[in-house]
Formats: C-alpha cells, sequence, structure tokens
C-alpha cells in the first residue's frame, strides 16, 4: 500500500510556518538575553520538529538545515558553543532561509537550494568538535 502524502502538505506547511513563528519569537528573546534558557529551548524544539517534518515531507535540505540548527542549540544548552552576536546572526539567516524555502514549497512545490546556509551552521557546530 501507498501512502500519498501530498495530502498532508497543507497540514505541513501551516506547522512549519508556525514553528518558524516561534523560533523568530524565541530568537528575539535570546537576542536580548543570550542566557535565557527557556529561549533557547523552544528554539531547539522547533528545529527538532522543523527538521522531521521536513524529512518526512521530502524536503531535504530544509530537513538538515534544520538538523543542523538543532545540533548547534543542543551544543549551546550543553555549553560546548558561546551564544555570540555573530551566532545569532547567522540563525537569524538561516531562519529566514528557512522561510524563504517555505514561502518557494508553498507556491510550486519545489525545494530551494540552501547549501550554503547548510554549510554556514555546520561550520559553527563543527568549530568545537
Amino acid at each position: 500500500m501507498t501512502i500519498d502524502i501530498s495530502q498532508y502538505r497543507t497540514l505541513y506547511l501551516t506547522t512549519a510556518y508556525d514553528l518558524l513563528k516561534t523560533m523568530k519569537a524565541h530568537w528575539e528573546i535570546l537576542n536580548k538575553d543570550t542566557a535565557d534558557s527557556k529561549a533557547l529551548d523552544e528554539l531547539h524544539r522547533a528545529a527538532h520538529s522543523l527538521k522531521s517534518q521536513s524529512l518526512v515531507m521530502g524536503y531535504p535540505q530544509l530537513g538538515l538545515l534544520n538538523k543542523e540548527l538543532e545540533l548547534l542549540f543542543r551544543e549551546c544548552k550543553e555549553g560546548k558553543i558561546k551564544i555570540t552576536q555573530t551566532l545569532l546572526d547567522t540563525v537569524k539567516r538561516t531562519i529566514t532561509s528557512s522561510e524563504y524555502s517555505l514561502d518557494r514549497i508553498s507556491q510550486n512545490q519545489t525545494e530551494p537550494d540552501i547549501n550554503p546556509q547548510i554549510r554556514e551552521i555546520e561550520e559553527l557546530v563543527g568549530a568545537t568538535a
């Protein structure tokens, strides 16, 4: 039996945009107070959820980008990566790239190339490895 996941596309887009809204709101909080652990927890959770949902729906680049964000936030939570303005600026660009990707997906169901943003987050995570 083949499952047609296209019927879940509208739900995916709604949920994904909600997760990005959550990420933006908690990025704002973290940008004002880098010690706010609740904001960091929410960013981690939202990236994890967006990663999983994107991969299930067949959007591997958006999934990989948020996998790297999830790893970054985990490293920050564990104190392995310090939250700096440079890191916050990179995260903001990544959230914007995720939103752009969702906009493209919602318009014509194609995923844009966001490999530069994926590599940017990988470098931040890899710098502490």
